[in-house]
C-alpha cells in the first residue's frame, strides 16, 4: 500500500486535546480547524482528527486529536 507524503509545510505540531466529559473538547476542535461552534453537539465517542495549514512566516501544519474523557487515563 503506497502512502502520500505532504511535505507542503515546515513545521508539523500534533495536538491531543484530553478533558473532561462534555467540557468542548470537540468544539475547540471545531472552532480552531472550520471556524464553527454549535451549542448543541454531542459527545464524542472515541476519537475525533481535524487538521489546519497555517502560513505565519513558516508553513505549519497542526494535527489536533480530540479523546475520549481523561478518566480514562487514569490507568497510565
Amino acid at each position: 500500500m503506497a502512502y502520500k507524503v505532504d511535505h507542503e509545510y515546515d513545521y508539523l505540531f500534533k495536538i491531543i486535546l484530553i478533558g473532561d466529559s462534555g467540557v468542548g473538547k470537540s468544539n475547540i476542535l471545531s472552532r480552531f480547524t472550520w471556524n464553527e461552534f454549535s451549542l448543541e453537539s454531542k459527545s464524542t465517542i472515541g476519537v475525533e482528527f481535524a487538521t489546519r495549514t497555517l502560513q505565519v512566516g513558516f508553513v505549519w501544519k497542526i494535527l489536533i486529536s480530540c479523546n475520549f474523557p481523561a478518566s480514562s487515563f487514569s490507568v497510565l
